[in-house]
């Protein structure tokens, strides 16, 4: 009994070790993330599957985001189909749909939590599918729904929570439609999830108006914010207020209509807050540079406009006190976006990256807007300033709002540019960006974590950095050897995976091929969309770092070299040589093998010998017409063998594999009056020639 409950104490003291060791692991990686999403920043993982965003996260959170924003989790289609349709549930439980399932999403929210990030799930409560007959049985009851019918004024308050927009839409003041959704909430909760993001929040009415799914639903323990488009339909200055009591809200009017509208013309928002903070506690609102809504609809606010344009409005709505700012990661495939394709990962920018990083060592300290015709600030009390240049490059000149910022000369966290600062202005040289980051100089800013890219010593790999975010592809062969193809059959070969951005923001890319190779590629060449990056073809050299049209550098390997076997054989013939390793997989071509036509001389006698990059092989000579050995397994180290051609075939014990001097004193030494021959093999009817007796050297003439 006491041995039994030691070993409990010390199984479970093992568990707390390594789960001390692994929260430090990522401690140790300075991320410097708040400890709450109010506070931090998120980052909208539209349409990504749970997997995805589970594989990103430590360059998420090097990017400085404090949550992840999943597309809604709730059971749905499970095949490619388009980003709408997560918004048209058919239960109200965790999956399966595109995204993945329960346990993908439980992996998700246990590897973010390592890392000290949330996650946020957006919960889609105020309709179902608008087919019934695919919906769960519970939400085939007609007697769940209301009965209005289409939405054709926003402005009448009764249609925007009564009526449909576009699917069936749910009785929430209905108490058993509550507690399904009570459940799910619980379901999620349980799951690891920190946060919900309620999708059309406005839709769904108040206890004023006869619903009490705000005040019962959502769980006040978790993160709870809701998407109010432009206004709620009704009286703001009363029901604001009382969605407030119970969620945080998007302020779309002030980061749509107000900062980004200003933005695509080349102009700052000319107000500093948004729209409900000039009524309501900032503490309870979301700003956003975009939305799925503002990208992903034809014709609506950011569809066709420029990335670093939208990082401008982003930049002034991420550098508030306390207002959680969303940053959205686009499809590639804009407003045709499909439900579980990843989109870019421009989040990983420098530019949005200092920005983000800004907002959280700022965390606490008042804030003062200040903005002239087309540029802005937004000073933080004795910490900085975040000035934003909406024409991009250039001298700017703003108020240091508040004389928030203490006179001196301030380095730009982006473009490195000096910036002066008096009590009244602050001006300086803003890049490309638009964006310049300033701190006060006893302020150390958190750290950038640019990707630093690492090799194996078993992996044939090869790096791209660029300028900008695109589908790379790449495609590799072997001229040498009937230019044999690594990267698939049809141009422009296979994709080529984004890693991360070096310390000035360019983006790095990284192919690597899925199993060893005996002969190493001779080509490659890099392409988007299509087209060659470069007009000629380019040497391949393994673990090389391509930039600008040519390898400007090779990565060294982190891990020890690649242990080889070396096999030796001596024969009157060149025998051919079959390879393959504990997988099955032939590591020296088809059958017979490859020839061996290179030799060494060992210790004076000649050997044929090949090497492979492999700890572990078996081996087959063979005379290639027919005459072979045995399978000879487990071949772990260099080994030399005899051959006669046929089926006979021995195995040889020369310790001197290198050749030394005499290769007398290395060779096992002979005990018992027994003779050896050079190779350390017992001879027990000695004829001419050099052996080892008693230690020593004997010649038999």
């Amino acid at each position: 009994m006491k041995k039994s409950i030691f070993g409990k104490m010390r199984f479970l003291a093992s568990l707390l070790l390594l789960s001390i060791m692994t929260v430090q692991a990522y401690a140790d990686k300075n991320y410097k993330l708040p400890s709450t999403i109010q506070e931090g920043v998120i980052l909208h993982c539209f349409d990504w599957k749970f997997s995805d965003i589970t594989a990103n996260l430590d360059m998420i959170a090097a990017a400085g985001f404090t949550a992840v924003q999943t597309s809604p989790a709730q059971t749905n289609y499970e095949g490619p189909t388009s980003w709408r349709t997560l918004y048209r549930p058919r239960d109200s439980k965790i999956g399966p749909n595109t995204l993945g399932n329960a346990d993908d999403l439980k992996t998700l929210c246990r590897e973010a939590h390592k890392r000290g990030m949330k996650v946020i799930v957006d919960v889609v409560a105020n309709h179902t599918d608008g087919k019934l007959d695919w919906v769960a049985d519970f939400w085939k009851n007609l007697d769940l729904y209301h009965n209005w019918g289409t939405i054709n004024d926003y402005h009448d308050r009764r249609q925007v929570i009564y009526g449909e927009i576009g699917m069936k839409d749910l009785k929430t003041e209905d108490a058993r439609v509550q507690q399904k959704f009570k459940e799910y909430v619980a379901e999620l909760k349980a799951a690891g999830v920190d946060g919900c993001r309620w999708d059309a929040a406005k839709h769904i009415g108040l206890p004023s108006e006869g619903d009490s799914f705000w005040a019962n639903v959502p769980d006040q323990s978790m993160y709870n914010y809701g998407e109010i488009l432009d206004d709620t339909g009704g009286d703001d200055g009363k029901l604001l207020p009382e969605y407030l009591k119970y969620i945080s809200v998007t302020d779309a009017v002030y980061s749509t209509k107000n900062v980004l509208a200003n933005a695509k013309e080349g102009k700052a928002c000319p107000t500093g807050y948004g729209n409900y903070s000039t009524s309501y506690n900032t503490n309870k609102l979301v700003y956003w540079g975009e939305s799925h809504d503002t990208y992903c609809n034809p014709g609506y606010p950011s569809d066709g406009v420029d990335q670093s344009i939208i990082d401008r409005a982003y930049a002034v709505a991420a550098s508030h006190n306390v207002i959680p700012a969303l940053y959205f990661s686009r499809p590639f495939t804009g407003t045709q976006a499909k439900a579980g394709e990843m989109g870019t990962k421009h989040f990983a920018d420098k530019a949005v990256a200092v920005v983000n990083r800004f907002h959280n060592a700022m965390n606490g300290k008042s804030d003062w807007y200040e903005c002239n015709e087309h540029v802005s600030s937004i000073t933080r009390k004795n910490g900085g300033a975040v000035v934003v240049n909406f024409q991009g490059a250039g001298w700017v000149s703003v108020k240091n709002g508040g004389k928030f910022c203490q006179p001196g000369t301030y380095t730009d966290s982006i473009s490195g540019n000096k910036f002066q600062i008096t009590n009244e202005t602050i001006s300086g040289n803003t890049d490309w960006t638009g964006i310049a980051v300033l701190y006060k100089d006893t302020i150390v800013p958190p750290p950038l974590h640019p990707y630093t890219p690492t090799v194996t010593a078993k992996e044939t790999s090869c790096f791209l950095e660029t300028t900008t975010e695109n589908n790379y592809k790449i495609w590799v062969w072997d001229a040498n050897h009937g230019n044999a193809n690594f990267t698939g059959g049809t141009w422009p070969g296979a994709s080529i995976k984004y890693m991360g951005n070096t310390d000035d923001g360019n983006y790095i890319y990284k192919w690597t091929y899925g199993s060893i190779v005996v002969n190493q590629p001779t080509g490659v060449i890099f392409t988007a969309n299509g087209n060659k990056l470069t007009n000629d073809d380019l040497t391949f050299v393994n673990h090389g770092y391509y930039k600008d049209g040519k390898c400007i550098k090779v990565i060294p390997p982190t891990d020890e070299p690649t242990k080889k076997v070396t096999v030796y054989v001596s024969a009157s013939n060149a025998p051919y040589l079959y390879v393959w390793d504990n997988n099955l997989k032939a590591l020296n071509g088809n059958w017979p093998g490859k020839q061996m036509t290179t030799t060494k001389v060992v210790n004076g006698v000649t050997y044929y010998y090949q090497e492979f990059e492999n700890e572990n092989i078996n081996i087959i000579f063979n005379n290639g017409r027919g005459g072979q050995t045995a399978d000879i397994t487990g071949v772990t180290s260099d080994s030399y063998f005899s051959y006669n051609g046929y089926s006979q075939y021995s195995k040889q014990t020369v310790s001197n594999a290198k050749g030394n001097a005499t290769g007398i004193e290395n060779v096992k030494k002979a005990v018992d009056n027994i003779y050896y021959n050079l190779y350390g093999e017992r001879v027990a009817s000695p004829g001419k020639g050099v052996y080892i007796f008693n230690g020593k050297k004997v010649v038999l003439k």
